[in-house]
């Protein structure tokens, strides 16, 4: 770059205005990108204007952030807060859905502002908070179409964790001001090196650290131990810390050496909700081509315990055994009690007067079904607390069956539970009979 062209970056002041609905982190975005940090705090009134430079750039450029408050959509004063503006910055939060629908409205907006202008502003698209992508509300297709109708940038990060907040900002200002920048090159595993030793020795600027086109890189346990043949895996992660973010997925944390937990931020993810769940699941469906009925989806939902993994699993091997994905079918695929054979069981534990008989019923019925006590009682569990007994005697009979389930565990046979599980019926049964004699 000339001299000349130098001074003229350098006198220019790049105006970026900052839009969106309430609680989408805009503010927060302007802090982490000026100051490294979130501040936590109310929300913007008005509009908050803020210096600070594009450091990324040679020379920096002076920038000037205008963070305008989410109910300025409905003042008068819209007009001046993104007066002169270079580039306008609409937010929206992934997890909200609202904040999304409402971004056409400030657009309209926006446009009526600067329909007079010659020089329009560059229009960019960010969604905020990407550290909670497992929360998303908002189809990437549709993200992607609203961009390319209005023809805008279309970003994803997190001021949280200030994921791609620089290549946000130093991205848009290289536009605005027509300065070509270097990309890094895809990253490739050729079994040698899975990166450049020296990104500055090879010609890349710092720029090209923070990489304007994010690329990632999924090592499976093959690509890994390629890797690790040249070096190991915590010497990997040290050495490519400054323009690399790793992430390792793992079952078992343990299992993860101390010279890399050191290194890592560790996260524990709670099993997913019944609402992230589903919708997935029927778009797997859908797409697959899989025919499912409503009590076959509770039915995932019950057996999988908010283990996406293991609804997909399941799935996968009910309908490839019975081409049917029913209530029926996923119980019987995995050996777990049917509802039916549930209802049998309680109806000769209350009922049957005669304990051989009923014995005989509930083992013949373990034996040609392939069931377990300990699924049997888990079920009895859930249905008997429906049943209409005194509280004594159902307290009386949920530790004895919690008794049971603990002998079970430490190895005890299962025809001496089962005799426990009717002996205890019986006399829960015995005890209601006295109880309405008594009364």
């Amino acid at each position: 770059m000339l001299d000349s062209e130098d001074e003229e970056v350098q006198c220019r002041t790049v105006k970026i205005a900052i839009v969106g609905e309430p609680s989408t982190g805009k503010s927060s975005l302007c802090y982490r990108y000026l100051g490294g940090n979130v501040v936590a705090g109310g929300g913007t009134q008005g509009a908050e204007v803020m210096a600070g430079q594009c450091l990324d750039l040679r020379p920096p450029v002076p920038l000037q952030l205008c963070d305008v408050a989410g109910n300025a959509l409905a003042t008068r004063m819209l007009s001046n807060y993104l007066f002169a503006s270079d580039i306008i910055l609409l937010v929206y939060d992934l997890t909200n859905l609202q904040s999304f629908e409402k971004l056409s409205i400030w657009l309209i907006k926006v446009k009526e502002i600067f329909e007079n202008d010659v020089q329009k502003p560059l229009m960019a698209l960010f969604g905020n908070k990407s550290d909670l992508e497992h929360q998303r509300a908002i189809r990437l297709s549709c993200v992607q179409k609203f961009a390319s109708e209005h023809l805008m940038e279309n970003f994803k990060g997190s001021a949280r964790t200030g994921e791609m907040v620089n290549n946000l900002f130093t991205t848009l200002v290289a536009r605005v001001l027509g300065i070509k920048v270097q990309r890094l090159p895809p990253v490739i595993m050729n079994g040698r090196s899975p990166l450049p030793k020296d990104p500055e020795r090879n010609g890349h600027t710092p720029l090209s650290l923070q990489g304007i086109s994010s690329q990632s890189l999924i090592m499976n346990r093959k690509a890994l131990r390629k890797v690790q043949r040249k070096a190991s895996s915590s010497i990997l992660i040290e050495k490519y810390t400054e323009n690399v973010r790793f992430c390792i997925i793992c079952n078992y944390l343990g299992k993860i050496i101390p010279a890399l937990q050191s290194r890592c931020t560790r996260f524990r993810f709670a099993p997913l909700q019944q609402t992230q769940i589903v919708p997935r699941l029927k778009e797997i469906a859908e797409a697959e081509g899989v025919k499912i009925s409503e009590d076959g989806v509770k039915a995932l939902l019950a057996l999988s315990g908010g283990d996406m993994r293991k609804v997909l699993n399941t799935l996968q091997s009910t309908w490839l055994a019975y081409r049917d994905v029913t209530e029926d079918n996923v119980y019987t695929c995995v050996g777990h009690p049917l509802r039916s054979d549930i209802n049998k069981i309680l109806h000769w534990l209350l009922n049957e007067n005669d304990f051989a008989v009923c014995f005989k019923h509930i083992q013949d019925l373990k034996i040609a079904k392939g069931l377990a006590l300990g699924d049997i009682l888990t079920e009895v569990h859930t249905i008997i607390q429906r049943v209409k007994l005194p509280p004594e005697v159902l307290i009386s009979l949920l530790i004895k069956m919690a008794d049971s389930e603990a002998r079970l565990a430490s190895g005890c046979s299962e025809r001496i539970e089962l005799a426990a599980l009717i002996a205890s019926f019986q006399v829960a049964r015995d005890q209601v009979k006295m109880d309405a004699s008594v009364s």
